[in-house]
């Protein structure tokens, strides 16, 4: 496991993305948050990530532009295709279930592309942010920016802090022997 908590990693918002997504419990959480209080996965790990390796802590406004900058993105490209990748798992009477399951994984693999593009655009974004300086450490960084972006968000902070949990777990883990 690569130790995301490393002062000047450069790994991209995707391979981190990627990484933390796929830690045990991360994936439930952020699909959670994403169906229940409408919250953008790509986001959430975006705002951890922005911790570690981006521009350090961010506030509802930076939260507000982000949102902004990927809106129309997600709810015309991103969603569409989640929403025809559900239902492509759906039994469909008179076509091979292997004919729906081949059609599902094409678009899976169409929904990964445009949520990578999403997260280009977010890192593209960050990076033409000045850095906010010294602070918070990493995780109370993290931890603020999840915060900022639910405020952003207009979500209850109360409705979403146990989903926020493992994410925040998985990208700074206690240390062995703790």
């Amino acid at each position: 496991m690569t130790d995301i908590n490393k002062e000047g990693d450069s790994a991209t918002l995707w391979d981190f993305a990627v990484e933390i997504y796929g830690r045990q419990g991360v994936a439930d959480a952020c699909l959670d948050l994403q169906d229940r209080c409408g919250l953008d996965v790509d986001l959430l790990l975006f705002a951890v990530w922005s911790a570690v390796a981006g521009p350090g802590q961010l506030d509802v406004g930076a939260f507000r532009e982000c949102i902004e900058l990927t809106d129309a993105w997600r709810e015309q490209l991103v969603k569409p295709l989640r929403a025809l990748r559900r239902r492509s798992g759906g039994g469909f009477d008179r076509i091979p279930a292997a004919t729906t399951k081949a059609i599902g994984e094409q678009l899976q693999a169409a929904e990964l592309a445009a949520e990578r593009a999403e997260l280009e655009l977010l890192e593209n974004w960050a990076a033409a942010r000045e850095p906010s300086g010294p602070g918070s450490e990493p995780a109370a960084a993290a931890a603020s920016n999840l915060v900022a972006y639910l405020a952003a968000a207009d979500v209850d902070t109360s409705a979403a802090a146990v989903a926020m949990r493992p994410l925040l777990a998985a990208a700074f883990p206690e240390p062995s022997g703790a």
